[in-house]
C-alpha cells in the first residue's frame, strides 16, 4: 500500500486496527513522501509486479487536496500511463475507491477527503474529523478557521481519536477507508 506520507500510513494502520481488518496475505504499507513520490513508487512497483508472481495488488492512498475524488484518482492513472504502464478497466467501485488492472496485478486507489466538510483542502484527516463530529467532540463551527483538517488536527494523535471514539462514529466516519480495506482483503 502506497501512502502519501508517514501520518497517512499510520492513520490507515489505526483505522484498520479499530475496524478489525485482518489480511490473509502480507500487506506492506509504505510512506512515499508526497504525491510525486506516490506516482514514482507506483511506477516502480507496477514494473516489479511483472517479475513477482506473488504481488496481487498495488494500492494507493492519496488525498483529494483541491481536486475532486475522480480527478485525483485519474491523475495517478495518467501518471502511470505517461510512464508506459498499462492500466485497464479503471473505474469507481465505491465513492472515492477506484479499481483497475495492471498487466500483472490489480490496482486499487483510495482518494481521501470529505467534500462536505468546510475545508479548502481535503485529506485523510477529514475522516477523523468526521468521527469527532459524530461523537460530539468537535462542532462544525470549530472548523471554519482552518484551511484543512490536517491543520485542525495538528498534534492530535489519530490513533487515539479512533480508539476513544464510539464504534458507530468509526463506522460512519471511516466508511470509505473500510470500503477500501474490504476491497483489498477480497483480493489478497
Amino acid at each position: 500500500m502506497l501512502c502519501e506520507g508517514k501520518s497517512d500510513a499510520e492513520a490507515i494502520k489505526a483505522a484498520a486496527e479499530v475496524l478489525g481488518f485482518k489480511f490473509r496475505g502480507t500487506l506492506a504499507i509504505t510512506d512515499c513522501g508526497g504525491v510525486s513520490g506516490v506516482r514514482e513508487v507506483a511506477e516502480y512497483v507496477a514494473v516489479l509486479a511483472h517479475v513477482s508472481r506473488k504481488l496481487k495488488v498495488i494500492s494507493v492512498v492519496i488525498d483529494a487536496d483541491e481536486c475532486s475524488l475522480a480527478e485525483r484518482a485519474y491523475s495517478i492513472i495518467s501518471s502511470l500511463k505517461a510512464r508506459g504502464v498499462d492500466v485497464e478497466g479503471f473505474s469507481e467501485i465505491h465513492e472515492g475507491v477506484f479499481k483497475g488492472n495492471l498487466p500483472a496485478a490489480s490496482l486499487v486507489v483510495c482518494v481521501l477527503g470529505l467534500m462536505e466538510l468546510p475545508f479548502r483542502r481535503h485529506c485523510l484527516e477529514d475522516h477523523f474529523v468526521k468521527v469527532l463530529l459524530i461523537d460530539g467532540k468537535l462542532r462544525e463551527s470549530d472548523l471554519e478557521k482552518f484551511e484543512s483538517s490536517k491543520e485542525a488536527l495538528k498534534g492530535v494523535p489519530l490513533r487515539e481519536v479512533v480508539r476513544e471514539a464510539s464504534s458507530d462514529a468509526n463506522k460512519i466516519g471511516l466508511e470509505r477507508i473500510a470500503a477500501f480495506l474490504e476491497n483489498l482483503a477480497s483480493i489478497m
